[in-house]
């Protein structure tokens, strides 16, 4: 199903800065109009019917501009009783920019953004043939630390052949972009050394095929190198 629309807001606004209605779906966003430093981009799909998805993608603006350095005076404290000839040194440092604690994707960068709208557009297409929200096994993203199910799925076959072909589909992908093996990788997701002890075949072909929260879905994917992907990623324990 093609979505009606696609609304694209920045932090809090109530007017959004894009609205796509044409295929393909690409965004256009001037960071030069905003303050250095932490925002979320909100990317709104609205579906025929009144149904509607929403992202957030944090990003961290730095075009040089934003809240102006910090002053620090030595020497002198607020309050304090001074008598005769004061003498004080006056710093001026750079402003720090706060960290959000709440997600590591602030890390991302604006080119994320486009890319994730891209995806999005794919998942809208395929949105309807989601198992709906509330029912059922509840998923969760290849992130998650909930023990593996057993039972659940085909087993990993042990062959090095399977785990060398799944590991080169697992940099053509551009899993390492984001998730660390072996302390090789990114760190914007979580590390995937031990997944295969964690997460069953089961759990890890709905996360790659359909996507959950942050993480895009995969649904072109061939059958063979899916297959081969998650052999590698069961392996890894």
């Amino acid at each position: 199903m093609l979505p009606a629309r696609i609304e694209v807001y920045v932090d809090d606004a109530t007017v959004p800065a894009q609205v796509l209605t044409v295929p393909p779906f690409q965004m256009s966003l001037d960071t030069t109009t905003l303050l250095d430093g932490e925002h979320t981009v909100r990317v709104v799909t609205r579906f025929p019917g009144g149904r509607s998805r929403e992202r957030r993608v944090g990003i961290v603006v730095c075009n040089g501009e934003g809240p102006p350095p910090e002053v620090v005076v030595e020497g002198l404290t607020d309050g304090g009783r001074v008598t005769g000839v004061v003498h004080a040194t006056v710093t001026v440092q750079p402003p720090v920019l706060a960290q959000r604690s709440r997600s590591p994707m602030v890390l991302y960068p604006l080119v994320a953004v486009a890319a994730l709208v891209g995806v999005w557009a794919v998942f809208a297409l395929i949105g309807p043939s989601l198992p709906p929200s509330g029912t059922g096994t509840s998923t969760s993203t290849v992130a998650s630390t909930a023990p593996a199910q057993t039972g659940v799925g085909t087993a990993s076959p042990s062959g090095g052949g399977a785990s060398n072909t799944g590991a080169a589909e697992f940099q053509l992908q551009g899993c390492s972009g984001c998730h660390m093996v072996n302390g090789k990788g990114g760190t914007v997701g979580m590390d995937l050394s031990h997944i295969g002890a964690k997460l069953s075949r089961a759990r890890l072909t709905l996360t790659i095929t359909h996507g959950e929260g942050q993480m895009p879905a995969f649904p072109t994917m061939k059958p063979a190198d899916l297959n081969a992907l998650l052999d590698y990623m069961l392996s890894l324990k």
